[in-house]
């Protein structure tokens, strides 16, 4: 947006240039048709001069704005390639927590599994142990 405000700010000011320009041939017609061919041609060498130095200044202007283009041009490539490696980061990191809450997810049920295990040969243990007090009180 600042790019576009300054190209055109510098077609504006061409376009100033050239309407003061004309105006300045219509000036210097003016005088030539007033006055003698050396005054004349003295606001003509002056109305040229004027053109050539406003030419300069558009021309600068233009040259400032596609430079700074150029570099916000370069700045915003340098973004998105910061993006980018942002996003390639983001997702390996989403996919080493979703590989962390998986792995922990099998360690519990591992775990679960375990403890049912162990309960369930406690309670046989605990049978078994029934059984044999049963038998011995009976005998």
């Amino acid at each position: 947006a600042e790019l576009r405000d300054a190209l055109r700010m510098a077609q504006n000011a061409r376009d100033e240039a050239c309407a003061e320009l004309g105006q300045s041939v219509a000036a210097a017609k003016e005088a030539a048709a007033a006055t003698a061919d050396d005054a004349a041609a003295a606001a003509i060498q002056a109305a040229q001069e004027a053109a050539a130095s406003q030419a300069c200044a558009v021309a600068k202007a233009r040259a400032d704005a596609q430079a700074a283009q150029g570099a916000l041009e370069r700045e915003v490539a340098s973004l998105r390639r910061e993006l980018a490696k942002s996003q390639v980061s983001v997702r390996a990191l989403e996919r080493d927590v979703a590989r962390a809450k998986a792995q922990a997810q099998e360690e519990e049920r591992a775990k679960f599994e375990y403890l049912e295990d162990k309960l369930r040969s406690r309670d046989e243990q605990v049978v078994a142990l029934r059984k044999e007090r049963n038998s011995l009180l009976s005998s």
